[in-house]
């Protein structure tokens, strides 16, 4: 993936990285107008701990419960490279 593909993995993480309710966030992952299917990791930490990890099914989305509050590093990997993004898990939803 080049450093495009990268950028527009962030980008989507942030379109599509939500919390829903305390500790659960969820998406989908593409690489422009493509969705990246199933395998593609999706890690969370918060304070430098893992809190959560995943992997997206054969459509492209997941869905984690994330174990702790506040602001957290959501952190796709693909094909060798990453893309992360700052994000905050809420004790409540919006």
């Amino acid at each position: 993936m080049t450093l495009r593909g990268t950028l527009a993995v962030a980008t989507l993480v942030v379109a599509f990285a939500s919390t829903a309710r305390a500790g659960e966030m969820y998406g989908s992952v593409s690489e422009g107008a493509t969705k990246l299917g199933a395998g593609v990791v999706v890690e969370v930490a918060c304070g430098g701990k893992q809190a959560g990890a995943t992997q997206t099914d054969k459509t492209g989305t997941y869905h984690l419960d994330v174990a702790a509050t506040g602001k957290c590093q959501l952190t796709v990997k693909h094909k060798d490279q990453a893309a992360s993004i700052e994000v905050v898990s809420y004790e409540d939803g919006a």
